[in-house]
């Protein structure tokens, strides 16, 4: 099962599963931390990466 968070702050939109989707979730409203990010599945924290370095 597949879930989307946003990033209210940049607008980027993560595809995230069940088992990230509460860490996701808790930055929906807050500044994204890419360190916590890396907490979740590596595919994961990679996307955040990449979506993270093209709104630099």
């Amino acid at each position: 099962m597949d879930l989307y968070a946003k990033h209210l702050s940049t607008g980027i939109l993560l595809k995230t599963n069940v088992y990230c989707f509460d860490l996701y979730s808790k930055f929906m409203s807050s500044v994204w931390d890419l360190s916590d990010s890396r907490k979740c599945h590596q595919n994961e924290a990679v996307i955040a990466e990449s979506a993270l370095t093209k709104q630099k």
